[in-house]
C-alpha cells in the first residue's frame, strides 16, 4: 500500500435539530451570508432575529461574483463582525468563505487576489461557520470557493482560510427542497463521490468516504426526489457530507472542468451538469482506470456502466428533465467551447488519462 496523508480541519456537527447549537457557536457580532430566500425557506428567519448581535446579508445570487463578495465584506467590516456564517447552498457558503477572507486580506476580492498573486497569504481573522440548507455541494468541508465574472467565467479562491471552523449540518433544513433542487444537489454529491474515486489523488480514506456516499445515494436519492421523508433527507445530507470530505482531499476532475461552460454560458444548474457528465465519463475513464470504475459500479449496486447510467437517467426524469445536453437547454454547437474551457482548467489534470480533446468531444457527443 502506498503512503498517504489525509487532512480535513473542519469540526463537523451533524444531526436533525442541531441547528439549535448555532447561537453557542458564534462570537458576536455575526454576519449571516445567504441568498434572498434562504432564511425564509428553512424557517430560520425568526431564529436569526437576535437584534444587533446577528445581521443578515441576503444578497448572494446563484454563482456569485466579486461585487457580491465585496458588498458582503463591506457590511461585515461595518458591523465589526467576528463571525461569518454561510447559510444556504454552495453559492452562499462559497460567498461566506470569500467574505471571511477578504475582510482580513485587503477589503475587496480584487485587492486580496492581487496580494495573493505577489505571495501574500489570504488571511481569515474571523470565525467561519457553515450551515448547508441543501444536500449536495459539500462546500461546508472544502477550502475553495467559486467566483464568477461578468462574462460568466468561473475562477476559484483556494486557501487554507476557506476551511470553516465548524460545519453545522441539520438535515431538517433540507426538508423544504422541491424535487428538482433535491435531484440537482443529489447529483452534485454523486459527482463528487465518483470523481473522488477515479481521481488521481484518491487514497484509502477518501475511497471510504466516497464509496459510502455512493451507497447512500443509490439507496435514497430517487426516493428523496419522488417521495421524501426524514430518513431519505437525513441519508442524503450524510452522503453530501461524506462526498464533500472525500473531494476536499482529491479535488474535482474532468466533469467539473467540462461543467463550467455549461453553467456559465447556458445557465445549466451545476448539479445537473456534473451529474450527466459523470454518467458520460464512465466508459471514458474505464479505459484508464477500470478498477476504479468497477468500485463505483459496486457502490451503486450496478452490474454495468449502462445500469449505472440508467440510475442517473431515472433521477433526471424524476425531476422532469431529459438526461441529454439538448434536454438541459444546451446548443449542440457549443461542444467545442466546452472542451476549450475544460482544457484550460487545472481540474482536468486530476482526471485519469487525462482525456484529450478528442476524448472529451466523444464524451459530450454521447449525451447530446
Amino acid at each position: 500500500m502506498s503512503r498517504f496523508a489525509f487532512r480535513n480541519p473542519v469540526d463537523v456537527h451533524f444531526g436533525r435539530g442541531c441547528i439549535a447549537e448555532l447561537p453557542g457557536l458564534l462570537e458576536p457580532p455575526a454576519l449571516v451570508v445567504t441568498g434572498a430566500t434562504g432564511p425564509a425557506r428553512t424557517g430560520l428567519d425568526a431564529f436569526l432575529d437576535h437584534g444587533s448581535s446577528i445581521q443578515i446579508f441576503a444578497g448572494v445570487e446563484p454563482n456569485p461574483g466579486a461585487a457580491t463578495i465585496d458588498a458582503g465584506a463591506a457590511l461585515a467590516a461595518q458591523i465589526g463582525a467576528r463571525t461569518i456564517v454561510g447559510l444556504g447552498g454552495g453559492s452562499a457558503m462559497d460567498a461566506a468563505k470569500c467574505v471571511a477572507q477578504v475582510i482580513g486580506s485587503g477589503g475587496t476580492l480584487s485587492a486580496s487576489r492581487q496580494r495573493a498573486s505577489r505571495g501574500a497569504v489570504l488571511r481569515r481573522t474571523v470565525r467561519l461557520v457553515q450551515v448547508p440548507t441543501t444536500a449536495g455541494t459539500g462546500s461546508e468541508v472544502t477550502r475553495w470557493a467559486s467566483v464568477w465574472d461578468a462574462q460568466r467565467n468561473k475562477s476559484s479562491v483556494d486557501a487554507e482560510g476557506g476551511y470553516a471552523d465548524v460545519a453545522l449540518i441539520d438535515p431538517a433544513l433540507t426538508d423544504s427542497m422541491g424535487p428538482r433542487l433535491t435531484a440537482a444537489t443529489g447529483l452534485d454529491a454523486l459527482s463528487h463521490a465518483m470523481e473522488a474515486i477515479w481521481g488521481i489523488h484518491h487514497d484509502p480514506v477518501s475511497d471510504l468516504y466516497a464509496t459510502r456516499a455512493l451507497e447512500l445515494i443509490r439507496g435514497n436519492l430517487l426516493e428523496a426526489v419522488t417521495a421524501p421523508d426524514d430518513e431519505r433527507r437525513d441519508a442524503m445530507a450524510l452522503s453530501a457530507l461524506l462526498a464533500g470530505l472525500a473531494l476536499s482531499h482529491t479535488r474535482s476532475a474532468a466533469a467539473h472542468a467540462l461543467s463550467y461552460g455549461m453553467t456559465g454560458r447556458w445557465g445549466i444548474a451545476h448539479g445537473f451538469a456534473v451529474g450527466i457528465l459523470c454518467r458520460a465519463l464512465l466508459p471514458c475513464n474505464r479505459r484508464y482506470v477500470p478498477e476504479r470504475v468497477d468500485r463505483i459500479l459496486s457502490a451503486l449496486g450496478a452490474d454495468s456502466d449502462d445500469e449505472a447510467s440508467t440510475f442517473v437517467d431515472d433521477v433526471f426524469r424524476a425531476a422532469g428533465l431529459e438526461p441529454t445536453l439538448t434536454g438541459l437547454g444546451m446548443d449542440p454547437q457549443g461542444i467545442e467551447d466546452l472542451v476549450e474551457v475544460a482544457c484550460g482548467s487545472d481540474r482536468l489534470d486530476n482526471n485519469p488519462g487525462p482525456p484529450d480533446r478528442d476524448a472529451l468531444i466523444e464524451v459530450l457527443t454521447s449525451i447530446l
